[in-house]
């Protein structure tokens, strides 16, 4: 699985930390849903904000289950959700 995609959409959202979860808002305007604000869980909020300290999938999924206590099998499923979601919801996003 490769990061790349959403590390280099990463910079069209400013972050706002509210608890557990983040919010995402698009600033810029070729972003899809441009009026929409976007909220991660947890384990979205945890990926999204290690995404760039993070050489690959099984890297990622370590972090994960070691952060949430869950099985890598799960910590695995997780993350290929939020990768698929992200790209179904941003994926004609251009820079």
């Amino acid at each position: 699985m490769n990061f790349s995609y959403i590390r280099s959409i990463k910079p069209l959202f400013v972050t706002n930390k509210s608890g557990n979860e983040l919010l995402l808002v698009p600033f810029a305007s070729n972003v899809n849903q441009m009026t929409d604000i976007f909220t991660l869980n947890e384990t979205a909020s945890f990926i999204w904000e290690h995404l760039d300290k993070t050489k690959d999938q099984s890297e990622m999924v370590k972090k994960i289950s070691s952060n949430f206590d869950v099985l890598p099998e799960q910590a695995e499923k997780d993350l290929i959700l939020f990768v698929e979601r992200f790209a179904e919801m941003f994926g004609s996003v251009q820079r």
